[in-house]
């Protein structure tokens, strides 16, 4: 699902559920799709840490030679 829904008929945009979770939390729309893709009910915690593990935000964090 996208962050907003356009209303063709009164032209305005409204948030969705997703969007206003993305922007409390300074989450980009990329990220939330794919959270919302792998999500599971019922996940273990190193799945958990994969599916996080794929949030843009992550990008750009160094990982240090001696935590390899």
């Amino acid at each position: 699902r996208r962050p907003r829904q356009y209303d063709k008929k009164s032209g305005r945009f409204m948030s969705t559920e997703l969007g206003r979770i993305a922007s409390h939390y300074y989450i980009t729309f990329t990220t939330m799709q794919s959270f919302n893709a792998h999500l599971k009910p019922a996940m273990s915690e190193i799945e958990l840490f994969r599916v996080f593990s794929l949030a843009d935000e992550f990008k750009f964090i160094p990982v240090r030679e001696e935590e390899k």
